[in-house]
């Protein structure tokens, strides 16, 4: 497909089922390369400090019931971890990946409980990290998380199942309102460090979001900054 797509926010359960449901009548299934930013334990147990429900047995039911639904469909991802908020909030590279490893290793630990093999579960996780401007050790961090998380799941069982599928999104903690163009820099050498490190998908976000809503100009500009970095310094080729 040429187009992958993400749902996030508020309110992503309610779009989950009309999505799956067209995937299924318009035969998607081994096209279709969808993924939905379901996250309890970071997105609502770390954030807010309570499941969607007592214990999330009712969130962790929903995602395995996600995971049978969408076995069928390879593109689709139901679970994604949501470890830029950490980096977001002051954690280090290192602290970064370890508490992201956690919540993923929890999560398969929780779907096998609801039923699931390893391999099932895994398949169906998603992994996203903050990318801030320590460039080399940003590289390191992804390419030592792929083989952790390799560690992780060959603990249960071996497979296919065990590759890290990983997205990255540029940090939020040092944009500055101060000197905003240099956000750019930042966010080009960051952009650089998870394309070089071989994330699945990068996220660059726009220069001027720390003290108002993205302008077209910046939202251009972020844009462009992968353009770059694929057409004319050919990393998509390294």
């Amino acid at each position: 497909p040429a187009v992958e797509v993400v749902f996030s926010g508020e309110g992503v359960a309610d779009v989950v089922e009309p999505v799956l449901a067209k995937i299924e009548k318009e035969g998607w299934q081994e096209t279709a390369s969808v993924h939905f930013v379901l996250d309890p334990i970071i997105n609502r147990l770390s954030l807010t400090g309570a499941f969607c429900s007592p214990g999330g047995e009712k969130c962790f039911k929903m995602l395995a019931g996600l995971v049978r639904r969408t076995a069928a469909m390879k593109g689709v991802r139901v679970v994604t971890v949501s470890g830029e908020n950490f980096s977001n909030a002051g954690s280090t590279i290192v602290e970064e990946l370890a508490f992201t490893l956690s919540a993923g290793h929890e999560y398969l630990v929780r779907l096998m409980d609801e039923g699931l093999t390893v391999d099932e579960a895994a398949r169906k996780i998603r992994f996203s990290m903050g990318v801030t401007s320590n460039y080399f050790m940003e590289m390191a961090k992804f390419r030592a998380g792929r083989m952790l998380w390799a560690n992780i799941v060959n603990a249960y069982t071996g497979g296919c199942a065990r590759k890290m599928f990983t997205h990255a999104v540029t940090s939020g903690w040092n944009i500055t309102a101060y000197d905003p163009y240099v956000n750019m820099l930042r966010g080009t050498t960051e952009a650089m460090s998870a394309s070089l490190a071989g994330v699945h998908s990068l996220e660059v976000l726009p220069f001027d979001t720390a003290y108002e809503s993205p302008t077209e100009f910046s939202s251009r500009i972020a844009r462009n900054v992968q353009l770059l970095l694929k057409n004319e310094s050919h990393f998509d080729n390294v």
